[in-house]
């Protein structure tokens, strides 16, 4: 009779629980301009990667990218506090820039390749995004839920890993209540 004998080596739970992207609203909703703020921060497992994209169909969202001088595209370091942020342009010569297709909403923030070794490889992108007036308003004069995904990509999966992130405010275009005008919300 064989008796078989194993070693099982378990990683420590945390290892397991890092994040590889995580979308957040950086700043709410803003009644006057319809921005939601983004940051998207990903690679806190400081892996290597190579072919970076980020992806994100804003209509699914009823949003839109917002494309000025007052609201760039960013990208920096999370470790590397110290530094200006990148702001990304429409450029494919550059190492890091974004491709934005209004009439689809598709945005893909491209980035440069990150060594494993390196201090900063932890990245966060910022970007603001604009709630298209229509059916997101349409459907509810009330609260109304502003969901969006990003979708992160690289040569080593390029089935890509997902993240999802969702803002709620009331939409009230005409309520009937006895009080004052609030000047925040209409």
């Amino acid at each position: 009779e064989k008796v078989w004998r194993f070693h099982i080596k378990t990683l420590p739970l945390q290892s397991r629980n890092r994040k590889v992207i995580q979308k957040d609203i950086e700043y709410p909703y803003d009644y006057k301009t319809h921005y939601i703020g983004y940051k998207i921060t990903f690679n806190q497992n400081k892996m290597g990667m190579e072919d970076i994209r980020i992806n994100d169909d804003m209509s699914e969202g009823h949003l839109e990218l917002v494309e000025d001088e007052k609201h760039p595209i960013t990208l920096e370091s999370q470790t590397k506090q110290e530094d200006e942020p990148i702001k990304l342009s429409k450029d494919p010569n550059q190492p890091n820039y974004y491709e934005y297709d209004k009439e689809s909403g598709k945005l893909i923030i491209h980035i440069s390749d990150i060594k494993a070794t390196a201090s900063d490889a932890v990245k966060v992108v910022h970007y603001t995004a604009k709630v298209v007036d229509g059916d997101a308003y349409k459907a509810n004069n009330g609260t109304t839920t502003i969901t969006n995904k990003a979708k992160l990509t690289t040569k080593a999966n390029p089935a890509g890993t997902e993240t999802t992130s969702s803002t709620t405010f009331k939409n009230n275009i005409i309520t009937k209540e006895h009080g004052t005008l609030d000047e925040k919300t209409g």
